[in-house]
């Protein structure tokens, strides 16, 4: 019944057929263009006489977004002491690029919102995705990068590719999800056995199309495989975000095992394993 209702991508046509994965994304996928909400908060920020008020008044001007966005503010991820009831009050004490970076991803969710919740929950997806940011910028931190906000874009959008599948293919997505359910595969293991791709390349090739910077590509094409990366450090700090986001069950993107964490991974970040405990709590 999912399937017989499913608005292939939104159009109301048929699912296309699966020949070759990647021939597909490259040529013919119809993408999605970046919200122009995210556009004008870029714009307003790269204007160095902005202030908190000018990039709050901007983000207002979409309600949806502006509500979303309180309510993640007000959340236990932050746990700020009392209520922040205002957009400018939220730019100051959370900071220009956070919000930024808030609002690119929460741009990005509402655009696959269409999906049915029969068949993946969105809010459960934003929950492990939001999740799996935070955490990657906290270990960012631990290996002392500057701009540890880039990773949690990275840890936002490391599962995009699949909704990209779910979108676009999703008969193919259910044979995927019955196949991990009886085979007892990670669901990246049976997208590769049912499609010959999984969602960490489908989401690279997105973020290439949307012409954002490399790193970011690699960090979200290679968070299963960091060491085939040529970003091997960021794509093992997502790859161990997701680890513990999982193990967690912070939401969900539709996995039903803990992924493995990956040893040359693990030996790729040369952290302490003292610091686990913090970054889950």
């Amino acid at each position: 019944k999912v399937l017989q209702r499913w608005n292939w991508a939104g159009t109301g046509e048929q699912e296309p057929e699966l020949f070759d994965l990647y021939e597909f994304i490259q040529n013919d996928l119809r993408l999605p263009t970046l919200p122009d909400i995210f556009n004008k908060i870029n714009e307003i920020i790269m204007d160095h006489k902005s202030s908190a008020k000018d990039i709050a008044a901007v983000i207002s001007k979409d309600v949806a977004l502006a509500s979303r966005l309180l309510t993640i503010v007000n959340s236990a991820f932050y746990g700020f002491p009392s209520r922040i009831d205002t957009l400018s009050r939220a730019v100051a004490i959370v900071g220009t690029k956070q919000l930024t970076t808030l609002a690119f991803g929460v741009s990005i969710m509402k655009m696959f919102e269409h999906i049915p919740s029969d068949c993946i929950d969105m809010e459960s997806f934003w929950k492990h995705s939001l999740a799996c940011g935070l955490a990657s910028r906290v270990i960012a931190g631990y290996k002392n990068i500057q701009n540890t906000e880039r990773l949690f874009v990275a840890g936002l959008l490391h599962d995009i590719g699949r909704l990209i599948l779910f979108s676009y293919w999703p008969c193919h997505m259910v044979k995927v999800l019955n196949r991990a359910r009886e085979d007892s595969l990670f669901l990246h293991e049976a997208e590769r056995a049912e499609l010959g791709a999984d969602h960490g390349d489908i989401g690279g090739l997105l973020v290439k199309k949307w012409k954002l910077p490399l790193l970011l590509e690699h960090t979200i094409r290679y968070h299963h495989r960091p060491q085939k990366s040529q970003n091997r450090l960021e794509s093992a700090i997502v790859h161990l975000a997701d680890v513990i986001v999982n193990a967690m069950e912070l939401g969900s993107s539709g996995e039903m095992l803990v992924p493995n964490l990956d040893s040359d991974a693990w030996e790729t970040l040369g952290l302490s394993k003292n610091i686990l405990i913090p970054v889950i709590d």
